[in-house]
């Protein structure tokens, strides 16, 4: 239109294809810096465990297990027990470990002496020795007395068949052996074999002895007295636990397949016994175990749960109340602000977080494990204080 004048736009001074070569690259490395601090901050992974020890009490209580709810109802160390009985029985072989001698005892035939003036009778079983063999006299015997020929004293004689005392090879004596009367001198009355003594042997066998029937109950009542024990456990209260240090134990049935003495190569035992378990609620003893215990120092706090309680020198009394001392050990762990230690090594390198530590107190040592790390800056804890999982291990 006549009388307007329209106003002319100036040109740039680059071009478009120009400005874009310069914008593009920019709005790139904007975004690779955006990325990157995105992947700094999030994506490391970093645990640390701080090894630390704790402090332990201990505590020699006595308590007193007992069937009696209204004890327990008195507030002092008694403590409830339930009576769970159980019946097992068992059987078990072992080699025998005895050795016998068995054999025969030697016979013959002996001529007495009477040297005295009187008629001497000599009943069943009188013993004659030969320096340490003994022979006992098989039947009653009369002797005459001695008489005076005029020439001199001639004995009275009488013959009578012996036996060995014992078996063996050692009672065949030869012929012409001296013996003596055990409970009469040698001047009063003697006797000599005419011929050899024979039949005598013997030979070693292996045989039961009475430690051997001793040693296979012992062993074959301890390993049905555990059975039994499992038995019970499996059938008490949950919670509860078993008093070990105690159990009544009674045999109902034994039997052995062969005597003492006799010959064998093995030993049998048959074995019956029961065993009477008493348990109580372990919370039963932790509550009485707590309440006894001193509170813990300065930084420190008690961890609960890992008391722990041994029973030992358990009796029972009259009244069949059992008791027992329980040696009572409570673990004080040491107090530790995790929030403090996590922000002083967020973001250090690793030799710094070691040095750091190692002045903190309490802490005996410490390991660190990289989950995720970022390359060029594996040395140093995340920055994202998140990121950092810290643990306090307490032995």
């Amino acid at each position: 239109m006549p009388g307007i004048k329209i106003p002319q736009i100036p040109s740039l001074p680059i071009s478009l294809p120009k400005l874009s070569i310069i914008i593009v690259p920019v709005i790139l490395l904007i975004l690779a810096g955006i990325t990157g601090y995105f992947l700094y901050w999030t994506y490391p992974k970093t645990t640390v465990n701080i090894i630390t020890y704790a402090l332990t009490q201990n505590l020699e209580k006595e308590v007193i297990f007992t069937k009696d709810a209204k004890k327990v109802e008195t507030g002092k160390n008694f403590i409830m027990i339930n009576t769970t009985s159980e019946d097992v029985s068992g059987t078990k072989t072992v080699s025998t470990t005895g050795k016998s001698q068995i054999g025969d005892k030697a016979t013959g035939e002996v001529t007495l002496y009477n040297k005295t003036l009187s008629t001497k009778t000599f009943p069943k079983g009188s013993i004659l020795k030969h320096s340490d063999l003994q022979f006992t006299l098989k039947e009653d015997v009369t002797i005459a007395s001695a008489s005076d020929t005029g020439e001199g004293l001639a004995y009275g004689k009488a013959n009578v068949n012996v036996d060995a005392a014992s078996i063996g090879p050692e009672g065949n004596l030869v012929a012409d052996s001296s013996f003596y009367f055990k409970d009469f001198p040698d001047s009063s009355y003697s006797a000599k074999n005419n011929n050899a003594f024979v039949g005598g042997t013997s030979r070693e066998i292996p045989s039961v002895s009475k430690e051997d029937q001793n040693n296979l109950e012992e062993s074959l009542t301890e390993e049905l007295v555990t059975k039994a024990k499992q038995q019970i456990n499996q059938r008490v209260n949950a919670g509860e636990i078993l008093l070990d240090s105690l159990s009544d134990i009674s045999i109902s049935s034994k039997k052995f397949n062969q005597a003492v003495g006799a010959e064998a190569k093995e030993l049998t035992l048959d074995l019956t016994i029961k065993l009477n378990g008493y348990s109580f609620r372990q919370l039963d003893l932790l509550s009485l175990s707590i309440q006894n215990i001193s509170s813990p120092p300065e930084g420190y706090t008690t961890d609960e749960k890992r008391t722990s309680v041994h029973i030992s020198e358990s009796k029972s009394d009259k009244t069949g109340d059992i008791k027992a001392s329980a040696s009572i050990t409570t673990y004080l762990t040491p107090n530790m602000d995790k929030n403090i230690i996590v922000n002083q090594i967020a973001g250090k390198k690793y030799s710094l977080v070691s040095s750091y530590l190692k002045t903190v107190e309490n802490v005996a040592g410490f390991k660190i494990t990289k989950n995720k790390v970022l390359p060029f800056i594996g040395n140093n804890l995340p920055a994202n204080r998140q990121n950092i999982t810290l643990n306090v291990l307490t032995y």
